[in-house]
């Protein structure tokens, strides 16, 4: 979240329809470790530029789609739209120290305990 100071911890990610990874399932981030084990061309790095790509200046292109799934037919066929093609989802845990800082931005957001981000293929 862009607010100077504000530092908010990510509790989960989920990637869907980008690249080699049609859908992570919910991967829950801890504090301590986290590591990515699997084999070569499996979608390690995918879901680490998928991350990436969370940041606001960047943006998605045909070939950033999941090539093992339909979705890029259905997009190409106007079944979807580009807003209804989620790719990176982050459940970020609201710190306590942020409440206030937050509440300068709006006065109801510092009883936020929880906030979930979902980038689509649109950017948005």
């Amino acid at each position: 979240m862009r607010h100077k100071g504000i530092k908010m911890n990510i509790e989960k990610v989920r990637i869907q329809n980008y690249k080699s990874i049609s859908d992570s399932a919910e991967v829950i981030l801890n504090d301590d470790i986290i590591c990515l084990i699997g084999k070569n061309e499996r979608g390690k790095t995918a879901f680490l530029k998928a991350l990436e790509s969370f940041n606001f200046d960047e943006g998605y292109n045909e070939d950033d789609l999941c090539s093992y799934s339909n979705i890029k037919e259905k997009w190409q066929n106007g079944e979807i739209k580009e807003e209804e093609i989620e790719i990176v989802t982050i459940w970020f845990e609201v710190l306590e120290e942020d409440k206030e800082k937050l509440k300068e931005i709006h006065e109801n957001l510092n009883k936020i305990e929880r906030l979930i981000v979902t980038k689509v293929f649109s950017g948005n």
